[in-house]
């Protein structure tokens, strides 16, 4: 597996490994990273996933769950820096994370969206950078 996702000393270089022929090689941490969101949020019922710049570009996915509850994970760009979600990401409902490129950003939220049973489709306010919707 290490040529496909190389480390970075203790640090990985992707979350997620891509073959040649667009095979996901999926790393535990990931699949880690996914249990702790749904452990500690619960049913996700609905998720938004929106990009836009603040000094740089940003993507930010939200979890809807519960009767009005949110949870906003954002994601910048860099080395992969993925901990866990803890009690005290909860009690704040933000989680910070990076990851490299969008590949590892787009497979972590469409797998977030297959474990949660939801599905994508496209938001109607077409003014705004919300790009996806999963319901």
């Amino acid at each position: 597996m290490k040529g496909i996702n190389q480390s970075n000393g203790n640090h990985l270089k992707f979350l997620y490994g891509v073959t040649s022929t667009d095979r996901l090689i999926q790393h535990e941490h990931a699949d880690k990273f996914i249990d702790s969101c749904i452990t500690n949020i619960g049913s996700i019922h609905k998720m938004s996933l929106t990009c836009y710049r603040a000094g740089g570009p940003l993507t930010e996915l939200v979890l809807f769950y519960g009767s009005d509850k949110t949870f906003s994970i954002t994601i910048g760009v860099g080395d992969v820096d993925v901990s866990m979600v803890n009690e005290d990401d909860i009690r704040i409902s933000h989680k910070q994370i990076t990851l490299p490129d969008t590949t590892d950003t787009l497979i972590l939220v469409t797998r977030i969206a297959r474990r949660s049973g939801l599905k994508p489709m496209l938001p109607e306010a077409e003014q705004f950078s919300t790009v996806l919707d999963f319901v």
